[in-house]
């Protein structure tokens, strides 16, 4: 019998929504200071002429892009262990203190060494996304609430970089030395004064006060989610109540308040704790046939995200990436099978190929896009289609913007254009049609060059228009790509093994993050200093295209998900 279907209001109800609003302000301080610096590295890293020549310059923006993946790997383990020796907040509150502490560090930096100390320092201090994840999971403990909760991890990265990347390209706090979109006669001006000796300080300040001021949220009314700590006495939640209080609000009452022993259990009719609601059923619940438990829940309301995508958000997610997994549950077993042939399947081997491999070539694209558009533009090193060197030679406030618009692409693409994808295509067909993107998109990218000043035939704004176009292409194809590689790694995992999958899965998005940019930083500064740069992006396109090979090679099998959605 088909199971009656909860609306989206229904399947929310007892959404623990405040926590969540803080959990997200906590969360989107992330990709704002990881993208805030994509605008202006490669003119800061110029600036400390440390680099013999332009071309060198993408091998030291690998170094720092690197460094910080290589620390946050390294110790994300040991702040998942101290969250439950002290507590998810506390942990939450260093992370963010440090990460704001290193961002003013990188800002005031007076040569790359200092630089690559505070990206380690970054990256060593920043525990916060495994962390974060796991509060998700205790926060939103009904499996109905998960999939919406979770799926704000990858919708926040969006908004985040969106953000990021225009604090970084803003004229008004980033200023390279060669800029001269500002009046150099009023350098008496304080502000003047500051953006000549520190350029690159006020975009970093911007983004540890962000950080700060998501410290201070996140102190006040986060709320403890590990079980063991709940009810002792945070004095951050005693200012915050009374804050609430001042407001207007009634926060509930604490564990170590004294009426809290003396309150009575709470019911699904109590409103001030919408945690202790119960499960809405519908009217007919008392039947047999017809009730709804909460793993069916999930999987049968109208609502934003489907059955399977939810399914495969709350594997990923919940399980793989709970700090309790990581550190202590089945570790040993883990290890002793994962070589084993029951888990690693040619199906699960083949999606945590392409899964790597589009993280990739994407933390390439992401990270050396702005090196690329950053680039001198010198017209008597391009020879068509032989010879190019350098780049575009746009300034930081423009690739802050083209990022900026990019991000909003993906953040649409996730929201909107993906839940439709899903629910009228097979996964598999999907994946197919996003792989094929991206081996033209890398290969037309350094070609795009030629159309600026290059030749009379194209008019003055065709260079950006076609970046623009085929940023947000490729953008929008890695938003609808990212998803559905999610989704058919937890159909080809056994669910037994699902969480030791998906942990290898995102080891291997870590390797990706720290290898990528090293390896691509010496290639494409070898091209350039021989004045063939399409190469490395050829390169980047056939990887690729390796990607998209893996693609079609798999097996197209019947989607009982979509089938049964369709019911």
């Amino acid at each position: 019998m088909t199971k009656p279907k909860l609306t989206f209001k229904e399947q929310m109800k007892g959404f623990p929504y405040w926590q969540m609003v803080i959990v997200c302000i906590i969360r989107i301080a992330e990709p704002i200071c990881f993208t805030s610096l994509f605008p202006y590295v490669f003119f800061m890293i110029r600036d400390f002429k440390i680099a013999k020549n332009p071309a060198d310059i993408a091998t030291y923006s690998g170094y720092l892009s690197a460094s910080f993946a290589l620390m946050q790997c390294i110790f994300c383990v040991q702040w998942g262990k101290a969250t439950d020796k002290y507590g998810r907040k506390i942990i939450l509150m260093i992370g963010l203190t440090g990460t704001g502490i290193s961002m003013l560090i990188f800002g005031f930096s007076p040569n790359f060494y200092v630089a690559m100390f505070a990206r380690c320092l970054m990256g060593s201090l920043n525990g916060n996304i495994a962390v974060l994840r796991t509060c998700i999971g205790e926060i939103a403990t009904e499996k109905r609430h998960q999939a919406i909760a979770f799926s704000t991890l990858p919708l926040l990265w969006n908004v985040g970089s969106v953000i990021g990347a225009s604090l970084g390209g803003s004229k008004y706090l980033t200023r390279p030395k060669d800029r001269s979109d500002y009046d150099s006669n009023d350098l008496n001006d304080f502000y003047n004064s500051f953006m000549d000796k520190f350029p690159y300080a006020l975009s970093n300040i911007v983004v540890a006060t962000i950080l700060f001021a998501s410290l201070l949220m996140g102190w006040l009314f986060l709320e403890e989610t590990h079980e063991k700590y709940k009810s002792k006495k945070d004095h951050g939640i005693v200012i915050g109540d009374f804050i609430l209080r001042r407001l207007g609000f009634n926060p509930p009452v604490r564990p170590w308040d004294k009426a809290y022993k003396a309150k009575p259990k709470q019911t699904d009719t109590d409103e001030s704790t919408p945690l202790l609601e119960e499960p809405l059923l519908p009217s007919n619940a008392l039947d047999d046939d017809n009730v709804i438990d909460e793993e069916a829940s999930i999987h049968s309301y109208d609502g934003p995200i489907t059955r399977r995508y939810s399914n495969a958000l709350i594997e990923r997610y919940n399980s793989s990436t709970s700090l309790n997994s990581l550190t202590k549950v089945n570790s040993q077993q883990s290890i002793k099978q994962s070589f084993n042939k029951e888990i690693f399947t040619h199906a699960v081997i083949q999606t945590l190929t392409i899964n790597f491999l589009l993280s990739f070539h994407n933390v390439i694209y992401s990270e050396f896009l702005p090196v690329l558009l950053a680039g001198s533009y010198d017209p008597k090193k391009l020879i068509f289609p032989s010879h190019i060197a350098g780049g575009f030679g746009y300034n930081s406030d423009f690739i802050g913007k083209l990022l900026s618009t990019t991000g909003l692409i993906g953040a649409c693409g996730i929201m909107f254009i993906f839940p439709i994808l899903d629910r009228h295509f097979k996964s598999l067909g999907i994946l197919q049609t996003s792989s094929v993107i991206f081996p033209l998109t890398y290969t037309i990218l350094p070609y795009i060059i030629f159309t600026k000043k290059y030749d009379t035939i194209f008019p003055a704004w065709s260079t950006k228009v076609l970046l623009y176009s085929l940023a947000c292409l490729n953008t929008a194809f890695m938003a609808t790509g990212f998803p559905t590689i999610l989704i058919l790694i937890h159909r080809a995992a056994n669910s037994k093994h699902s969480a030791f999958i998906n942990a290898t899965a995102l080891s291997l998005n870590s390797l990706a993050r720290f290898i990528a940019p090293v390896l691509w930083g010496y290639v494409i500064a070898l091209c350039d200093s021989f004045e063939v740069g399409q190469i490395s992006w050829m390169l980047l396109g056939g990887l690729s295209l390796i990607g998209c090979i893996f693609a079609f090679s798999m097996k197209d099998y019947d989607d009982d998900d979509a089938d049964e959605e369709s019911k």
